[in-house]
């Protein structure tokens, strides 16, 4: 059995969100993506976002390629990197995400990640 490469994610959070950004998967709540090409989660104000999909597995050497984190403004977008935990005392990024979890949560698969920012 060979590898399989994760599906190209976007998670679409609100403004200036920070702290935890989930989302549950194999949801009645959920939303159906836009396009076929890509999983789209929407995430609302409590950093929680529902997909109809099923959990994205795969394996991906670098998220930055298949995980696109828009933090969407009145008057622009922000494209939020991904670091992984054992660089994030080295970044220099404003906004950024790291901490990636996926595990099971009441019977729902989910994906969780943090979003950090820093001041100055």
């Amino acid at each position: 059995m060979g590898r399989r490469d994760v599906e190209k994610e976007i998670w679409i959070l609100p403004c200036n969100h920070t702290g935890n950004a989930i989302v549950y998967f194999n949801s009645s709540l959920g939303h159906q993506p836009n396009s076929a090409l890509h999983r789209i989660y929407r995430i609302d104000t409590k950093g929680v976002g529902y997909s109809k999909l099923s959990k994205n597995d795969g394996f991906s050497a670098d998220l930055n390629q298949t995980m696109v984190i828009k933090m969407l403004c009145d008057t622009s977008t922000i494209i939020v990197p991904y670091f992984e935990n054992s660089v994030v005392d080295t970044v220099s990024a404003k906004v950024f995400a790291t901490n990636l979890i996926v595990g099971r949560k009441n019977g729902h698969a989910f994906k969780s990640i943090m979003i950090i920012r820093r001041d100055g």
